[in-house]
């Protein structure tokens, strides 16, 4: 059970959807679907050194039952929801001034891609604005 749940949170994490999953890895759609609806207990090796690669994590962190949970438990204590909000108003104000409608998914990428960006340089005591070109290099680079 723990290679499904870890492989469903990778996916989730990068956002990634089946399709996505098996182009990046190189393992057709058909083994990503029967490991992450619990068909297929016992991956062999190979498939999971492929996610892994895909997922730039190790094969430990596909069969460990408690690394994710960790990783939720830090994230948690670590979100700064001022950041966040302001993540979030910039992007909403940047479509609206822009006229872009980008749907749910890829709205919710660029407020993570700009959210993930002003902590790192808060964490870096860099004091760089976010302007509108920022956002733009950020969406040139979501996929």
């Amino acid at each position: 059970m723990a290679v499904q749940e870890n492989v469903i949170y990778q996916i989730k994490k990068k956002g990634w959807s089946i399709v996505t999953t098996s182009q990046r890895s190189g393992l057709p759609e058909i083994t990503i679907k029967s490991i992450i609806y619990g068909k297929s207990n016992n991956q062999r090796l190979s498939t999971l050194e492929k996610l892994a690669k895909a997922f730039e994590c190790n094969v430990n962190e596909l069969i460990d039952n408690k690394i994710h949970q960790e990783d939720d438990k830090n994230n948690v204590k670590n979100f700064d929801q001022k950041l966040f909000n302001k993540a979030s108003n910039d992007v909403a104000r940047y479509l609206s001034d822009k006229g872009i409608n980008f749907d749910k998914q890829k709205t919710v990428k660029l407020i993570d891609a700009l959210y993930s960006l002003m902590i790192k340089n808060k964490n870096k005591k860099i004091t760089t604005a976010i302007d509108e070109g920022m956002i733009e290099w950020i969406i040139d680079n979501i996929s």
